[in-house]
């Protein structure tokens, strides 16, 4: 019986909502609880570069699922910062939330955006894209902004590029490749969208990298590798992910046991939930 066995969720996004409503469609009937750092329910991230960036569609169309679904299911939803796990006593320290103590636990905390390590980059002005108050921050600069340069060329790069233009705003896109998207659609394919994005208005910036942001106070010019400014008042960063800082650190430091009958807590991964 599992009805005294408490699983416990790390993560708050697609993957950890699905693992909690895994657990309890494979029969699990005790207590599962999902932590998650933002507010408010599970969500999706793909509309922020895209309907929610614009404003076309209200922030509810990202929820993984519909209103009362984790009432209904009890499914606990603690809202907070995991600052330690505690592997030998299953224990789950929460910021500004009591302790939680399981019997076994689901990593879920996916990833966050890669920092630029440059010069300027730590001005006013310049936007990562992850969560939904990155979007709705990133949306409002764009409609009041002069000019928006993207550095990245990826499927983040590309949408919020693609989603700027649309918006009404100059764009230039900025990328080391010789045309978007080519680490995971090819030449062929990346060409493509390059001639979408010059059709629409996005200038490019192909086989460049950026060495500098600068401004008083604020970005005013992006550098590049060829020594060309670009001039901008919103630069949008998409130049991948990294783990997360300190559940990420955690992740990799949990115990892992060699017997394959037994296993540590923290072995579990999204997409890999075992019944304890």
């Amino acid at each position: 019986m599992s009805a005294d066995r408490t699983i416990a969720v790390i993560g708050g996004g697609l993957a950890g909502a699905k693992a909690a409503e895994a657990a309890r469609d494979a029969g699990h009937d005790g207590r599962i609880v999902l932590v998650g750092e933002e507010p408010g329910v599970p969500y999706e991230r793909p509309p922020l570069s895209k309907d929610v960036l614009r404003g076309d569609k209200d922030v509810s169309v990202t929820h993984v699922h519909p209103d009362g679904f984790y009432d209904d299911r009890s499914i606990e939803l603690v809202r907070g910062r995991v600052v330690g796990l505690d592997v030998e006593a299953r224990r789950i320290a929460v910021d500004g939330a009591e302790p939680i103590t399981f019997d076994s636990a689901v990593i879920a905390t996916g990833s966050e955006p890669r920092r630029l390590d440059i010069p300027g980059s730590d001005l006013d002005g310049v936007h990562y894209l992850r969560t939904i108050e990155d979007s709705e921050r990133l949306g409002t600069a764009i409609r009041s902004a002069g000019r928006v340069a993207v550095v990245g060329a990826g499927w983040i790069g590309s949408e919020v590029a693609a989603s700027a233009r649309q918006m009404g705003a100059e764009v230039v896109l900025i990328d080391p490749t010789p045309v978007p998207l080519q680490r995971v659609l090819g030449d062929t394919i990346g060409a493509v969208f390059a001639a979408l994005h010059s059709e629409h208005g996005v200038q490019l910036r192909p086989g460049n990298g950026v060495t500098e942001l600068r401004g008083s106070g604020s970005v005013e010019e992006v550098v590049l590798s060829d020594g060309r400014v670009e001039p901008a008042d919103v630069v949008v960063v998409g130049v991948g992910v990294t783990p997360p800082g300190r559940a990420g650190r955690r992740r990799r430091a949990a115990p892992r046991q060699r017997d394959p009958r037994r296993r540590a807590p923290g072995d579990q991964r999204a997409g890999h939930l075992r019944r304890g």
